[in-house]
């Protein structure tokens, strides 16, 4: 069983313990026979040409090109994924994708299989047909 989780903690609610104990609750009831996926998509590193939340000025993004980091799979962070997938992504034991803007987290069982990036012209390793 592959469980991919796509979260947001104001829709669960008050939580004691909040986003680890939402992340120990999922690991314990799914196990390591199990694996448990979440998206860790960085949209902040693509063409600055094409953002809008916010928008830069065209006369930035010569400079964001240029100066923003490379994508490290361990250390750039997730955007607007929410508080759940942002700390999964920094749990032990949990591995990620290395596609540059849309990779996924996963924990578990498959989780290198999952994970392998094979194609990246296409985020999600699914070729358009």
């Amino acid at each position: 069983m592959n469980i991919i989780v796509h979260s947001s903690l104001s829709s669960v609610g008050w939580v004691c313990g909040g986003v680890v104990s939402v992340i120990k609750a999922l690991e314990s009831i799914i196990t390591q026979n199990r694996t448990l996926i979440m998206p860790a998509h960085s949209s902040d590193l693509s063409d600055p040409a094409h953002w809008g939340n916010p928008p830069v000025p065209e006369s930035w993004w010569d400079i964001i090109k240029q100066e923003m980091p490379i994508f490290d799979n361990t250390l750039t962070p997730t955007r607007e994924m929410g508080k759940i997938a942002e700390s999964f992504r920094k749990q032990d034991g949990v591995k990620r994708s290395n596609h540059p803007s849309a990779s996924f987290c996963a924990w578990g069982k498959n989780s290198k299989y999952i994970l392998q990036d094979t194609h990246f012209d296409y985020p999600q390793n699914e070729q358009q047909s």
